[in-house]
């Protein structure tokens, strides 16, 4: 591409200007909005890589107003096909033209200063994230990483009906399995539900599902979990104890039946996105026996 010398003899003094300034290309095309190439051809006389005369005549009035020169003269020169061999000093300004060229610097300045203040925010950045997901770690391996509703204590009561068939035959025990709702609520990380469960000498819970889910289990108090997940399809799966189990079901919707000991879980919640927590215990209820 073509040189042109009066191009040049400007693009000379708006890179010498630059160059005092300790001003890189980089930062004058983030203050100017200018293309850094754009930037380089107008520095070296190369017209050819410019997009046209209007072009030529803007870049240099702003190239040269943000390095305090009087862009205005710059763009005469060229106008006039003058050679350009001292400064042009800038025309005496008054406050508003002051001002606009002092924002100008400020601006460049900032740039200069930017990447530096860049780089530490993305650090920080970093770091803030990093310390946030080891706390929200902690929080959960404390608060979630078993969210059992604690031991049951006391007996449930059983129906009036019950009791009363017992008290008219004299017998102070029936034979059987029982089964009663301890507890149920709803909470925030879903239903909670705890039975107690009577005239036997462990607990069965049998889930049979129709799709497919994950499921977390404590047996008989244990701090640590044990983690299964339910394959997609039709199936059945049974968890044992001795005395007390408690199971997590991720997505009980799929679920097609829940029994404990043989006995359907009553009382369980409508499907409505949330976790189930099933919880089991061994208890003597009035009128059972274990024997």
């Amino acid at each position: 591409m073509g040189v042109d010398p009066d191009l040049l003899e400007v693009g000379t003094q708006l890179r010498t200007t630059r160059e005092r300034q300790g001003l890189s290309l980089e930062q004058v095309a983030e203050s100017t909005h200018i293309r850094i190439a754009f930037l380089a051809a107008l520095e070296e006389g190369r017209v050819g890589a410019l997009p046209g005369e209007v072009f030529v005549k803007g870049f240099t009035r702003i190239y040269g107003n943000v390095l305090g020169l009087d862009g205005a003269a710059l763009v005469e020169t060229l106008k006039q096909g003058q050679r350009v061999r001292h400064p042009v000093a800038p025309p005496a300004e008054g406050p508003a033209a002051a001002r606009r060229r002092m924002r100008a610097r400020r601006k460049v300045l900032r740039a200069r200063r930017r990447p530096a203040r860049r780089g530490r925010g993305l650090l920080l950045g970093i770091l803030a994230v990093l310390i946030l997901v080891a706390a929200g770690a902690t929080l959960w391996h404390l608060f979630h990483g078993r969210r059992s509703l604690g031991p049951i204590t006391g007996t449930a009561s059983t129906s009036s009906a019950a009791a009363a068939g017992a008290s008219q035959s004299g017998t102070s025990a029936r034979q059987g399995p029982s089964l009663e709702v301890a507890s149920r609520q709803q909470a925030s990380d879903g239903w909670h539900l705890a039975y107690l469960v009577g005239g036997q000498t462990d607990i069965r819970l049998t889930l049979e599902w129709q799709g497919g889910t994950r499921t977390r289990r404590w047996v008989d108090g244990a701090t640590q979990y044990t983690d299964e997940v339910l394959q997609q399809g039709t199936g059945q799966v049974r968890y044992q104890a001795q005395h007390q189990l408690e199971v997590e079901v991720w997505d009980p919707a799929v679920l097609t039946a829940v029994r404990i000991d043989g006995m359907p879980a009553p009382s369980l919640p409508p499907p409505d996105g949330q976790k189930l927590w099933l919880e089991a215990s061994l208890a003597t209820l009035p009128g059972t026996s274990t024997a």
